[in-house]
């Protein structure tokens, strides 16, 4: 009988294996880029904490 652990552990080796030696931002930056979503990087002055907005393409130039 397989428990919810089990599979939580495969399902993680599985995409642990699909994006090899990148992180998990890493791996999502590289498909954004790869699909050619727009994005952007923001962050304080002197800060390397920095988070990544994807934008719609088809709303840029529209105030959200």
């Amino acid at each position: 009988m397989t428990n919810i652990k089990q599979i939580y552990n495969k399902r993680h080796k599985f995409k642990k294996a699909k994006r090899g030696d990148l992180t998990e931002m890493q791996y999502l930056i590289s498909k954004l880029e790869e699909n050619g979503y727009v994005y952007y990087v923001r962050g304080k002055k002197g800060k390397s904490n920095r988070s990544r907005h994807i934008l719609d393409s088809s709303k840029i130039g529209e105030v959200v």
